[in-house]
């Protein structure tokens, strides 16, 4: 029983190595074999070229644990910035819309009004006249185009 395996391990591996003949017996006809062609035949030898060894199958080298842990540490400030940013444009975009809605609403009291009345630096009441009210207006529009999509 010891001997059987490296006999037949032996048998394999020749079979392996076998060489090819092609030959052409005398009626003509083309025979491929891996025995050796009769005498009066002529023979030709085929090779047959070996597969390239796969080398895009190797595995890559294991990486070290501290290059897994500087992996996991970049992974993990890269995920926090996009969530710090995140976070950062909707804190813009509900202060965008705020900015809309107080202008919206400015305009439309200084459209709506028939009276708009104001306080100076001394604290007197001041009557807005028309040309005033009217730049306030197109102030109060340029906000809402602004802060309004």
């Amino acid at each position: 029983m010891k001997y059987f395996m490296p006999v037949l391990l032996m048998l394999f591996s020749c079979s392996a190595n076998a060489e090819l003949h092609k030959w052409v017996d005398s009626a003509g006809k083309v025979h491929y074999s891996d025995a050796a062609p009769p005498a009066d035949a002529q023979e030709q030898q085929v090779h047959i070229p070996r597969a390239p060894a796969d080398t895009t199958s190797e595995t890559p080298a294991e990486k070290s644990v501290f290059e897994r842990e500087a992996e996991l540490n970049k992974a993990l400030k890269a995920k926090e910035e996009a969530a710090q940013q995140a976070a950062q444009q909707q804190k813009e975009a509900e202060t965008r819309q705020k900015n809309c809605i107080n202008a919206r609403n400015g305009l439309a009291s200084l459209q709506n009004a028939p009276r708009i009345t104001t306080y100076d630096d001394k604290g007197n009441q001041i009557i807005m006249d028309d040309a005033t009210r009217q730049r306030n207006i197109e102030d109060a529009q340029k906000a809402v185009g602004e802060f309004c999509d």
